[in-house]
């Protein structure tokens, strides 16, 4: 039996991995709701897609393997099947939004 993907972020379960990766956008260029529709402009003027998926990526570590007995060891991402391509177009979405 293969295992299901449970799409949490945050102590939030989401639906659907596109929920969650919106999720993951949204908290990334809100910064928790701290960065306001001026911040966020900002930073979108100043970033590519491409450069905050993987300033988001490294920031919160989501690609560091964190369970040292699994065999092979893998990362947050690997255990919600997500990619740093799909963050990407998460940021992409939240652009064009």
């Amino acid at each position: 039996m293969t295992p299901t993907l449970t799409y949490e972020f945050q102590n939030t379960i989401y639906r659907t991995s596109a929920d969650l990766l919106d999720a993951i956008a949204y908290e990334w260029l809100t910064a928790g709701g701290l960065n306001g529709p001026d911040v966020i402009k900002e930073l979108q003027a100043n970033q590519t897609d491409a450069e905050l998926a993987r300033e988001c990526v490294k920031g919160w570590g989501l690609d560091e393997p964190f369970d040292d007995d699994a065999d092979p060891p893998h990362s947050w991402m690997d255990e919600r099947g997500i990619t740093e391509e799909d963050l990407v177009e998460a940021f992409n979405q939240y652009r064009e939004d």
